[in-house]
């Protein structure tokens, strides 16, 4: 059963699921959604600098960053002082970036195993029938008296309502639930009106001035410990308000001796009882009291109050003794109304009975705050599905004579791969090798060339690139260098280097390359290249 409970989303363990797999899948849900947003971003970001190029704007580098993570985020923000991708999609990124890691810690937080009420299948137990009662006085030392009275506790100590309830079983997990599960209640209260007896009196003199002051009714029962001198302790007397063959309701009064000693002076404190009006079904009540005889019911229902009310033989009362009273009265109700039986089924009737009873269980609770959570980042990756494809739509077949289009590590490596070819055209290089996927970068190294004034730096260049020249390098006068560019003696005869400068070029290649300067103007855009753009 799925419920919804202060802004928490509650799922029972009859589904047979728990905390732990709820809590993967939504980790798994969050992980494969925040690589999508990255993965559909790094797409938007590269469709909207071609919406650019094409609209003839210039890009900055910055707007060429394609998706950044968080730590790439910083770097940039850093470095450049500008948001990767542009303002508004490196604001998406930040948020992306951010919400990564808090998806995940709420999560763990917000996902838990909790106790809480729900609805456990009943087997066999106290079912309460009106139609089968046969008892004048309920029993209170049989097994329906012990799963009436088990109930009440299992319920007071799970947190539950005490009450007469329709149905009860010995269950440690009974927990009962106001709508389906009460008739009703006793309800008592302490009418303020504390007597103090000598030890001296006896219980029919302390019993007689209660019921002179109007603290008890006639036709009152007793329960108390005695010594052998005959002084007496922990003294409980109740009445009922009317006798054995009144057969109508009854209201309950009732006097417990608050303290444990002997011979000290008797406090005795008085509560009414009566059946709760507001109770849910009180005509049944109703009907199941008139069924009893009260005097003769409560004198026998008298004698298990003592080890409800105190702790043993040598403690005070309990100041919870309206519940006790309360719960020993429900007792004594529910048994009466089970016809003294404790192995019934359900009633097969269900506008009363469900066939199930109040339970303590266990809960996934889910807090609507991760629900929410789940729910922006799918919205969010939707609407940048729905974006790109907007995107793509508007680039039409234009954006693939654009590719190679540099938008992340690999195809900024490409890139400048291509431009190292590019570079190089004006000094007669063949660029019919010029790489176009990243799958050709494999072809491409990173390593010394001769600067061309007697020295050396690092360069992209083809693997089979004669330039290279094993960590020893050419001047333009053909003496040899060392690697760190100072002078030694010569190596190796070579012949004076060819070359391959333009017919209209004063400079040799060496010459050329020392001339030969990059600007950083920090733009990225479509230049003419053999007829064609790249």
């Amino acid at each position: 059963m799925v419920l919804i409970n202060d802004h928490r989303v509650l799922i029972n363990d009859n589904l047979g699921v728990s905390e732990g797999p709820i809590r993967a899948v939504f980790r798994v849900y969050f992980l494969i959604s925040f690589l999508l947003l990255g993965l559909v971003g790094s797409q938007v970001v590269k469709c909207v600098n071609k919406v650019r190029i094409l609209q003839g704007q210039s890009l900055t580098m910055a707007q060429m960053t394609g998706w950044f993570q968080s730590t790439d985020i910083a770097k940039c923000l850093i470095k450049m002082r500008r948001l990767p991708g542009g303002p508004l999609l490196g604001s998406f990124m930040v948020l992306a970036a951010l919400l990564a890691p808090v998806s995940d810690l709420l999560t763990s937080a917000l996902v838990t195993l909790e106790r809480g009420n729900g609805r456990c299948i009943f087997q066999t137990g106290l079912v309460i029938d009106i139609s089968a009662m046969t008892w004048a006085v309920p029993p209170p030392n049989g097994y329906a008296a012990l799963v009436a009275q088990s109930a009440q506790l299992a319920s007071f100590y799970n947190g539950c309502s005490l009450g007469i309830y329709t149905k009860a079983t010995l269950a440690s997990d009974f927990c009962a639930e106001v709508t389906q599960d009460l008739l009703g209640t006793w309800s008592c209260e302490d009418v303020l009106k504390d007597h103090t007896f000598s030890s001296l009196l006896s219980v029919n003199e302390i019993a007689t001035t209660l019921e002179t002051q109007g603290l008890l009714y006639s036709g009152y029962s007793h329960t108390f410990d005695i010594r052998a001198d005959n002084y007496t302790t922990q003294l409980i007397l109740w009445s009922p308000s009317v006798g054995d063959q009144a057969k109508t309701e009854f209201t309950v009064k009732a006097s417990i001796d608050q303290g444990f000693q002997y011979e000290a002076d008797k406090v005795m404190k008085s509560y009414e009882c009566h059946v709760d009006p507001l109770s849910a079904d009180i005509a049944t009540i109703r009907k199941i009291l008139a069924s009893m005889q009260a005097e003769t019911t409560l004198s026998q229902w008298i004698y298990d109050l003592p080890s409800l009310i105190y702790d043993g033989s040598k403690s005070s009362a309990t100041e919870y003794s309206t519940g006790w009273l309360e719960l020993r009265l429900n007792s004594m109700t529910m048994v009466q109304g089970a016809d003294a039986q404790a192995v019934n089924l359900p009633l097969k009737n269900p506008l009363r009975d469900d066939g199930k009873y109040g339970c303590w269980i266990y809960q996934i609770s889910i807090h609507i705050v991760v629900i929410a959570l789940a729910a922006a980042v799918l919205i969010n990756l939707s609407g940048l599905i729905l974006f790109w494809l907007i995107l793509l739509m508007r680039i039409g077949r234009k954006g693939k004579e654009m590719e190679p289009f540099p938008n992340n590590q690999l195809t900024w490596m490409l890139h400048a791969a291509r431009e190292s070819v590019f570079g190089s055209q004006q000094h007669g290089v063949d660029i019919s090798a010029t790489p176009t996927k990243e799958r050709m970068l494999r072809d491409w190294k990173f390593d010394w060339v001769s600067n061309g004034i007697g020295g050396r730096c690092l360069r992209l260049l083809k693997k089979s690139d004669p330039t290279v020249a094993n960590a020893a390098v050419f001047s333009p006068s053909s003496t040899l260098f060392s690697p760190s560019g100072s002078p030694s003696e010569p190596l190796l005869a070579s012949p004076p280097m060819k070359n391959t400068a333009p017919m209209n070029s004063p400079l040799s290649y060496p010459q050329s390359m020392m001339v030969q300067q990059w600007t950083q103007q920090h733009q990225y855009e479509s230049v003419s290249q053999n007829q064609g753009r790249y």
